[in-house]
């Protein structure tokens, strides 16, 4: 197969603000010949007209050698190839004056030597192997394994090669598709274009291809999901013009006698995206005058000069889309005609001027002084920031942005609301979800501080300039909010409440979309744009999963960080959840929905709940409500297959929500915190029970979360933060409770109850995947430090309280005397941590909000609340900046 080199002059667009562009240069091309071939195994009892392999083999590895011959790049995807016959081949193409082909795969059966491999033959000389993988084509593609209905093992072989002389990675696979299993075959479909999507995520390919026998003809599921609208592959034999065909049609001929239906089951595909055009592609013989049969196959090829490669894919072009009201194109995230790239211009570092300022007025209103020495400082800090460099202009290339859609694609799964095709690119993703894209941009750079102010910035300024002055309504728009809005590092950011103003935009857009009805209304869309919202005079599967995400952010953000929740539940999020379920194992929307709705009703249960003067009463209530809850989330269990409940982000959740059912009932997630133990109840039976099954459940949570892969947490979103926060919250509190309820002292305590060694633990995680690296000889602060390191100085603040708390814990008193005050506040929050100004006050290009400087101050008396229960603060106020109204 062959692609012509085009040549478009290049066309530079200017202008302010975000311009996605195509552009095509100067090519490079790389001849690319594949031949895939079932050699048939050598079998000890042949079928009628089958010949033994050492009679099949001359003619079978000559036809090898002469087709591979000029053409240094030519790869050879061979079928049903015991280790006998992999030696007898390699040697033919070989000869004897040098080593001048290698393979890669292995036997399927034990994934050495055992079985029939699926190899890829290629020249080292011309390919450098880069890696390599065998892929088991089954539930469990990680081991020698049955998937399904096969009658056998099956297997794919992934390759990753690199030219030599131009240094374009090209991906090629092998495989044999299982003979019997209809449903083995079309799972196996999909696990490959799932692999084939999960190594575009971390490699640009020039050229994607996969041959093989599929045991699959074109009216068969297989087929027909390698080759539906939405997959990433196309069929070379039925994309090349006929004239440029040659040869027979069927690839299985049988040999003559025994199943001697011809069909044509064995193909050659190609990437889509790749834009490849071909030269020939032929179904060679497997006979000769002879009358003996090679295989009971036909080789498949792709003649010679068959793929040219460039260096960039072919341009894809996008429509000029202008807006009815503002047709200036350089408000728009599209242009057409050229290669994509974002033009950021130069910004001011974040002005945390105000934060400070705010935050200082909050302080001195709340303990009726100007606060510690160093708070009066705030003319010196805006000086500071009044000096601060603006952050360059930067380009966002096509390569950059492919890199951060392939962050983002590891992202993903953690907010499966918004769905990315597979096949989805930057350049294809300009064109159909231009604002969707820039979020996915923006959130995916939030390790690179400057880079993600920048983006940051640009989001913001096309948000404000198309939805809300503009007034333009899409699905686009309200999915891009969503990413935004998910992946908001509120968790470090916690004085800035603009992801509330985002949230109730988000609302505000899916209900003006009409996706608060079961069915959408046609007369109200005149001034909509319904691309991708409507299909069939229903909602796409994507707009209901974007109002579902809607829900999710709003209760989450209402729960997690003291939001309002503008979004109520409804009988409408039932019936677009269920209408979701065929597809709930790739995008479990519909449980992730049914838990957040549980931990909602018991956050509205304990509201407004109030003890009554029957302490008996107040706690057989208790009791009941814990049981009611108990059953709930048991029945949710119960519902949810173990793939959906084993995922990490779900899994997590559920063992929040387990925590919940008692921490809410304890009163420590209560707003405000209050006293809810009488002395002269603590203990009784329920409430004992309760403050034990509470650190359970709290260890439970800390114990799965830390045993959870590192990388898994840079996906996670910050709705998933915010359970770590409330649930180092919960086990604070939780720790004074019992200390008091049960006599301990402060070296018990720390045995009971593990929360400095949970936060060390995820101090030195955040520490190890943070791209911010210092070394402990390095007593300077580092330069624009990302949200990770920031994140891991927080819960490192909280442990330095945590630690001189429980140190004051006296026995069999529940006054405990606090290691740092601030004024009239007792405890300690990072907010108010002097050696965290660095960190909270924003320098130079940080994304982070500003805080005020603070001295720690020893303690020197013990305050408590009027009826015994010490005043102290923890993480719940670094999150919500409502520290002084906590009291």
């Amino acid at each position: 197969m062959t692609r012509k080199q085009v040549s478009q002059p290049d066309e530079n667009h200017k202008g302010s603000g975000s311009d996605i562009l195509h552009r095509s240069g100067n090519e490079s091309s790389i001849d690319i010949r594949v031949i895939t071939h079932n050699i048939r195994y050598a079998t000890e009892a042949p079928f009628e007209g089958e010949e033994r392999w050492q009679i099949r083999s001359p003619r079978l590895c000559s036809e090898l050698v002469f087709n591979s011959m000029g053409i240094p790049e030519t790869f050879i995807c061979l079928q049903e190839v015991l280790h006998s016959q992999l030696v007898d081949v390699q040697t033919s193409l070989n000869g004897s004056a040098h080593v001048e082909w290698d393979y890669i795969g292995v036997g399927r059966d034990d994934g050495k030597q055992a079985g029939e491999y699926s190899p890829i033959f290629y020249r080292p000389s011309v390919f450098h192997v880069k890696k390599w993988r065998t892929v088991w084509l089954s539930e469990t593609p990680e081991k020698p394994s049955k998937g399904w209905d096969a009658a056998s093992i099956r297997i794919v072989t992934i390759g990753v090669f690199v030219h030599a002389k131009t240094g374009k990675l090209v991906l090629v696979m092998s495989t044999h598709f299982d003979n019997e299993g209809a449903k083995s075959r079309k799972e196996s479909a999909k696990l490959i274009l799932s692999n084939i999507s999960f190594e575009a995520t971390l490699e640009e390919f020039s050229v994607v291809l996969l041959a093989g026998d599929f045991n699959s003809s074109p009216d068969d599921g297989a087929y027909q999901v390698m080759t539906a609208p939405e997959s990433a592959m196309e069929d070379i034999g039925v994309s090349i013009p006929k004239g440029r065909r040659y040869g027979n049609e069927m690839t299985f001929t049988s040999f003559g006698h025994v199943d001697n239906t011809p069909a044509r089951i064995d193909f050659i595909f190609s990437r889509k995206s790749d834009h490849l055009e071909y030269a020939t592609y032929a179904v060679l013989t497997n006979r000769f005058d002879d009358g003996v049969y090679s295989s009971d196959h036909r080789a498949c090829e792709q003649s010679s000069n068959d793929c040219v490669v460039r260096s960039k894919a072919r341009p894809m072009r996008t429509r000029n889309t202008k807006s009815s009201t503002n047709p200036n194109k350089k408000h728009s995230p599209i242009f057409d005609d050229s290669e994509f790239s974002i033009n950021l211009p130069p910004v001011s570092p974040p002005d945390t001027q105000k934060d400070l300022l705010a935050l200082h007025r909050r302080h001195k209103e709340f303990f009726g002084e100007d606060g510690p020495p160093e708070t009066r400082r705030i003319h010196d800090i805006e000086q500071v920031q009044a000096a601060s460099s603006l952050i360059e202009q930067r380009r966002i290339s096509l390569r950059d942005g492919e890199e951060l859609l392939s962050s983002f694609r590891l992202m993903a799964p953690c907010f499966p609301f918004v769905q990315i095709a597979q096949d989805a690119t930057v350049p294809s993703l300009s064109k159909s979800s231009p604002f969707l894209l820039l979020a996915i941009l923006t959130s995916a750079s939030i390790k690179d501080p400057p880079l993600y102010h920048q983006m940051d910035h640009e989001f913001r300024r096309v948000l404000s300039s198309k939805v809300i002055v503009e007034g333009q309504k899409s699905l686009d728009f309200l999915l891009g909010l969503l990413v935004y809005i998910a992946w908001y590092p509120i968790h470090v950011n916690p004085r800035n409440n603009q992801s509330s103003m985002y949230i109730n935009l988000a609302v505000g857009l899916a209900i003006d979309l009409g996706l608060d009805r079961e069915l959408p209304n046609l007369n109200n869309f005149n001034a909509i744009r319904t691309e991708g919202l409507i299909e069939n005079d229903e909602f796409t599967k994507a707009a209901k999963r974007a109002y579902l995400g809607c829900y999710y952010l709003s209760s989450a953000y209402c729960q997690g960080f003291g939001k309002p929740n503008n979004l109520r539940y409804s009988n409408v999020m039932d019936v677009h959840g269920e209408s979701l379920l065929d597809e709930e194992l790739l995008a479990p929307v519909h449980s992730m929905v049914k838990l957040r709705r549980l931990n909602e009703k018991i956050t509205e249960l304990h509201a407004n709940k109030q003890l009554s003067d029957d302490p008996h009463l107040d706690s057989l209530n208790a009791e009941l409500n814990v049981q009611i809850f108990i059953t709930e989330l048991q029945q949710w269990r119960d519902s949810t297959p173990d793939e959906i409940s084993s995922l990490p982000y779900m899994a997590l959740a559920e063992r929040f929500v387990d925590l919940s059912i008692y921490s809410y009932e304890l009163g420590f997630l209560r707003k405000p915190y209050r006293d809810h133990l009488r002395p002269q109840e603590k203990n009784a039976p329920i409430i004992q029970s309760h403050l034990t099954s509470c650190l359970d459940a709290a260890k439970r949570f800390f114990e799965y979360l830390l045993s959870l892969p590192e990388a898994s947490l840079l996906g996670f979103t910050s709705a998933q933060w915010g359970l770590m926060v409330e649930a180092t919250l919960v086990l604070s509190r939780l720790t004074f409770l019992m200390a008091a309820n049960r006599g301990w002292d402060s070296a018990t305590t720390r045995t009971n109850i593990p929360l400095v060694m949970y936060l060390d633990c995820l101090c030195y995680r955040f520490q190890h995947l943070s791209s911010t690296k210092t070394s402990s000889e390095d007593t300077n602060h580092p330069r624009n430090p990302d949200v990770l390191y920031v994140f891991k100085m927080l819960l490192a603040s909280v442990k330095k309280s945590y630690e001189r708390r429980v140190g004051n814990i006296k026995p069999e008193s529940f006054v405990v005397q606090h290691g740092n005050t601030a004024g009239g506040a007792m405890g300690h929050c990072p907010i108010m941590d002097p050696s965290l100004s660095f960190y909270l006050n924003s320098p130079k290009d940080s994304t982070y909000g500003g805080s005020i400087n603070v001295n720690e101050f020893a303690a020197t008396e013990y305050q408590t609340s009027t009826t015994g229960m010490p005043l102290y603060h923890d993480l719940w106020a670094t999150m919500t900046c409502n520290w002084a109204g906590e009291i």
